[in-house]
């Protein structure tokens, strides 16, 4: 994972190793989103995750200064700054230096106001993805619209042109289904249709 821009590593020189953690919504694990120099920091990330998840319990961002790991057999430094929107934990920046005694409070004002910056930049992406996610899905069935069923289709019909490979679509019918509506009324015919679609077929 490549970090975009090291906009951190810049302000507070003394980093070396700058990771963006996010809370996972299916299990509420912490997972790496962005990293700067991260082939390094995966050797001491289970020390850092683990105070990382100490910043979201407390609600608050942590100077830790003399941090042993003993992978490195040596100590090291971090700002860990947990990301909150609207009382919600969202994730965690991580900064790490590889020797004690590296950040300071001004350091720690600076994370932190940097970290209140990216968590409106990162709630706003979230909606704009969820945005364009509803724009081609159902919401009953959870599955592609229309509209995006025609986009890949076009988009496989043009590999097909390009490599040559075979093509086939296959379409699936509930027989009597408008039936089911006009006995049972649609609330029930929702029902029915929000079955996965091999379930209902069977």
């Amino acid at each position: 994972v490549q970090k975009p821009a090291s906009v951190e590593r810049i302000a507070v020189p003394a980093a070396r190793q700058v990771v963006l953690y996010m809370l996972s919504p299916e299990d509420g694990q912490l997972r790496v989103r962005a990293a700067f120099d991260y082939h390094h920091f995966r050797r001491i990330q289970n020390k850092l995750q683990e105070h990382s998840m100490r910043a979201i319990r407390e609600n608050r961002a942590l100077i830790l200064t003399d941090l042993f790991f003993e992978e490195l057999e040596s100590s090291g430094s971090a700002i860990i700054a947990p990301l909150i929107h609207a009382n919600r934990p969202m994730g965690t920046l991580v900064l790490f230096g590889p020797h004690p005694e590296l950040f300071g409070e001004n350091d720690l004002s600076l994370v932190n106001s940097f970290a209140a910056t990216a968590t409106l930049a990162l709630q706003n992406a979230m909606l704009y993805s969820e945005v364009q996610r509803l724009a081609v899905t159902d919401t009953l069935t959870d599955q592609f619209n229309r509209h995006r069923f025609f986009e890949l289709g076009e988009m496989e019909i043009q590999r097909f042109q390009r490599h040559h490979t075979p093509l086939s679509a296959i379409m699936l019918d509930l027989d009597y289904f408008k039936e089911i509506n006009d006995t049972y009324g649609h609330g029930v015919g929702d029902q029915v249709d929000g079955v996965p679609y091999l379930t209902a077929a069977a």
